[in-house]
């Protein structure tokens, strides 16, 4: 993943309530599967960083997984756990077989569950998850790089507060 698409999460998390992280997670997954596919062009079998992108789009499935809160409601959270295994056993397939229309598969299957969580998003009223991030804008500077963030606050305190 490249540097500005990390820096883009990165801020979107902090500013993200809970419904918004989910969402986040989604557009993570889809962004390592998308990385990944550039090794499986043309037939190939992957090379090895399409494997480590699709291990880190594993990743986020655990991730997905283990925020499951089967004390609310469970059947909802088990279905949604079979799902994330699936897409788990989807990926692992792509990696041992070379074949990416598995990998295309889980991306689809989890495509409309993003849209659902970020349709929901909009009804959550609750604030931010993480306190205490500064500010942040961007424009351009005089620099040779063209964009850079500042930080507008003053505070003394950086420590992210979750």
């Amino acid at each position: 993943m490249t540097d500005e698409k990390k820096q883009e999460f990165v801020n979107r998390i902090t500013n993200a309530n809970r419904t918004e992280l989910i969402v986040v997670l989604y557009d993570m997954f889809t962004e390592y599967v998308n990385e990944a596919a550039a090794g499986y062009e043309d037939g190939a079998k992957g090379s090895d960083d399409s494997k480590a992108s699709l291990d880190k789009a594993n990743e986020v499935l655990n991730h997905l997984k283990s925020d499951l809160d089967f004390s609310q409601d469970k059947d909802f959270c088990g279905r949604m756990y079979s799902i994330y295994s699936y897409c788990q056993e989807l990926i692992a397939k792509t990696i041992y077989s070379g074949d990416f229309s598995s990998a295309t598969e889980a991306v689809n299957l989890l495509k409309p569950l993003r849209d659902a969580f970020d349709t929901i998003s909009s009804d959550d009223k609750t604030g931010p998850v993480m306190d205490n991030v500064p500010e942040r804008v961007a424009g351009y500077t005089y620099g040779k790089a063209g964009v850079d963030e500042a930080d507008l606050s003053d505070e003394s305190n950086r420590g992210y507060l979750a």
